[in-house]
């Protein structure tokens, strides 16, 4: 995915009125530098404001980096978010059935 469609999905979700669950199913394909994941998050952070718990999936070490990158330069005190390699796991959290 190139910077620009991953800035034009928060720009959709932005749109949504803040949702305040949400799952990112990033698989192994978010491929930017970890200078383009602080922009993302900068610009999230900027766009998508409010209590939020969101869970990130993916399946190989570089994205689980880079997601943790983007998650980070979120900068909300009301945004808590989790780093997962299976789906399951994520959606359990995202419930709150588990504390992780």
């Amino acid at each position: 995915m190139s910077k620009s469609e991953v800035i034009a999905m928060i720009g959709a979700v932005a749109m949504l009125e803040n949702p305040t669950r949400r799952l990112w199913l990033l698989g192994n394909h978010m491929r930017r530098t970890a200078e383009e994941m602080v922009e993302v998050g900068e610009y999230a952070g900027r766009k998508v404001k409010g209590a939020a718990r969101v869970a990130y999936v993916m399946d190989d070490d570089a994205t689980f980096g880079l997601a943790n990158i983007h998650a980070v330069y979120r900068e909300d005190d009301s945004y808590a978010y989790q780093l997962f390699r299976d789906e399951t796991e994520a959606m359990a959290w995202l419930a709150g059935e588990t504390s992780t």
